[in-house]
């Protein structure tokens, strides 16, 4: 430890605390261990500390602060914007409002390097413009530099840890089966409320058809939407084990794959998702079987999916057994879906 002017500080590190005394307050303003920057020789002088105490900085180290203005570029991807650092932590802050996605393995491999740590909100959590999404923070005073190129190395290649993307709008061709609706015997009740429901991710209903309950009827349905140019099929009904239940049936007769039939979270466990690839342009059309469960319930795995399509995910088996954990849907009173635990990942 040596005694220097504040002037020849800079680039060196502090050995003592600096207590800043107002007349409300008293507080550490410069910690033991800061290393002393060009912009902090003004403040110490007006504190009228024209001598420091000072130990040499460790070479390749760096300052919280200097850290995290780094890091934060690295981790924010797409829709991201953050903040200036401040005591080693930077906030990314949404951009835009839409949808939070974290490359979660990214991200473990980022807090395991132990001195530097990043805290996100779940994926699909919905922000607004200005919202927090995540956070960063270095968490000693001093780090190494190749600790920081190895962080900054790590989220870059992943393209950032966290990323906040904008809804995917659909046109919307829903077929509605059921031979007791095709006729007129009972009125369609689950059309109003898909369109509601696909209104709160962007989307809209562009055509509807009522179908009889052969696979023959609702492959008609399905195929005529594909005509006019719907990107997303919904086919509600049908989609238990009772024998006149042929849903299933119909959209694998159209389907170039299917993702997954059934899903371990309630209500609505007989939710089956499919694509057809469009020859002309390749794009993959979603085909959605969806149970008559979502006529008396608020929220289903319907919304999970959607939720997910929105964000721009086509969901596969392997992230929909996920959803077991959290599956549960709590029907609360004030839902506030998708910001909550159904089906949180």
């Amino acid at each position: 430890m040596k005694l220097v002017d504040v002037e020849q500080a800079v680039g060196l590190v502090l050995a003592h605390d600096v207590t800043e005394i107002g007349r409300d307050r008293k507080h550490s303003l410069f910690r033991r261990g800061h290393l002393i920057r060009a912009q902090d020789v003004p403040r110490f002088l007006d504190l009228g500390k024209r001598h420091l105490y000072v130990a040499d900085a460790p070479p390749g180290a760096l300052h919280e602060n200097d850290a995290a203005d780094r890091l934060g570029e690295a981790v924010a991807g797409s829709g991201l914007a953050p903040s200036e650092a401040r005591e080693g932590k930077v906030r990314l802050e949404a951009a835009l409002d839409g949808f939070v996605r974290v490359r979660r393995d990214a991200l473990a491999s980022f807090n395991a390097l132990r001195e530097v740590i990043c805290v996100t909100r779940r994926s699909y959590h919905r922000v607004r413009t200005g919202e927090e999404a995540a956070a960063l923070k270095v968490l000693p005073l001093l780090i190494d530099h190749a600790t920081v190129a190895t962080a900054e190395a790590l989220a870059e290649d992943a393209g950032g840890l966290v990323e906040v993307v904008p809804p995917r709008r659909y046109r919307v061709g829903l077929v509605v089966t059921g031979s007791e609706v095709a006729s007129g015997r009972i009125e369609d009740a689950f059309g109003p409320l898909l369109r509601e429901k696909l209104a709160e991710f962007g989307s809209e209903v562009a055509a509807v058809a009522f179908s009889g309950d052969s696979p023959e009827e609702i492959e008609i349905g399905l195929r005529d939407h594909l005509a006019r140019g719907c990107d997303m099929i919904i086919v509600t009904g049908g989609m238990s084990v009772d024998p006149d239940d042929r849903t299933p049936a119909a959209i694998r007769r159209v389907a170039d794959r299917v993702l997954f039939q059934w899903v371990p979270a309630l209500p609505g466990c007989m939710n089956m998702l499919a694509v057809h690839t469009c020859p002309e342009t390749g794009q993959d059309i979603p085909l959605l079987g969806v149970p008559a469960c979502g006529i008396h319930h608020r929220r289903t795995v319907l919304d999970l999916i959607l939720l997910r399509l929105a964000a721009g995910v086509l969901p596969d088996r392997d992230e929909v057994d996920a959803f077991g954990h959290g599956g549960a849907c709590l029907e609360c009173e004030d839902c506030r879906f998708p910001n909550c635990t159904f089906g949180s990942v």
